[in-house]
């Protein structure tokens, strides 16, 4: 009886352990970027034979009252964003931690323009410091 039980514990572990090593990972195998933008110069392409997987996009922010993030303001120039309307777009970051980020994955040629905001009390306006931008680039 002992062995029987043996047997089957150390077969669910083997399947449990063979389902744990075909597991798929959320990064793709490609080339790790990190690049530092601004709001002049948060606009970018996907080249040719290229997929981006976004990670996500984090800017520092002082230890204060006043939220900061960075949402897509436009894809393939319609847009996303518009401050001025109080149109926030898809959230990459937020400092009071409302973005919840998924893996976004851009096919060649896509072009993506970023906006960095801070929010004191119910105004957002464009945030003049630098943001940075995770993303896997992999051949197609």
């Amino acid at each position: 009886m002992k062995s029987k039980l043996i047997i089957s514990l150390a077969t669910l572990f083997l399947s449990v352990c063979s389902l744990c090593s075909n597991a798929q990972t959320s990064i793709p195998k490609g080339k790790a970027q990190l690049i530092e933008f601004t709001n002049a110069t948060a606009k970018f392409k996907v080249p040719s034979g290229k997929t981006w997987t976004i990670h996500s996009a984090f800017t520092s922010y002082p230890d204060d009252d006043n939220s900061y993030g960075v949402s897509i303001k436009s894809i393939n120039g319609i847009i996303q964003a518009d401050i001025s309307n109080k149109k926030i777009g898809k959230l990459l970051f937020s400092s009071n931690l409302l973005a919840n980020i998924q893996p976004l994955v851009l096919p060649e040629n896509t072009s993506l323009e970023l906006i960095i905001t801070k929010r004191v009390g119910e105004i957002r306006s464009l945030y003049d410091k630098s943001a940075f931008l995770n993303y896997t680039e992999t051949e197609n």
